[in-house]
């Protein structure tokens, strides 16, 4: 299994435990979350308010290597264009998954 396959399992656990958010529930509860991740490609108008309102909330956004077909299968749908992680531990686990792949 490779690290991003690692990585697309791990979101996939925190979406069936309510710990990350996908589409119209990430922005009603911006407050709440930790980490913004966005499939490689990924723009639209939408997306590009949501990320700047992230960006004035200093809400660290990760811009991944798979494709929002990838993450959407991985979460139980047929593409996911954003996911956003609420719980703090969650997050950090995620990030460290992250800068251990690149290491």
């Amino acid at each position: 299994m490779t690290p991003a396959e690692k990585r697309l399992g791990f979101l996939g656990l925190l979406y069936k435990s309510h710990k990350a958010l996908i589409g119209e529930e990430i922005r009603f509860n911006l407050p709440k979350i930790r980490l913004l991740i966005l499939p490689k490609g990924e723009t639209s108008r939408n997306i590009d308010n949501l990320l700047s309102k992230a960006k004035s909330s200093n809400i660290e956004i990760i811009q991944e290597t798979y494709s929002k077909i990838d993450l959407g299968r991985s979460l139980g749908h047929e593409e996911v264009a954003l996911v956003a992680i609420t719980d703090k531990k969650a997050a950090l686990a995620y990030l460290n998954k992250t800068k251990g792949e690149q290491a």
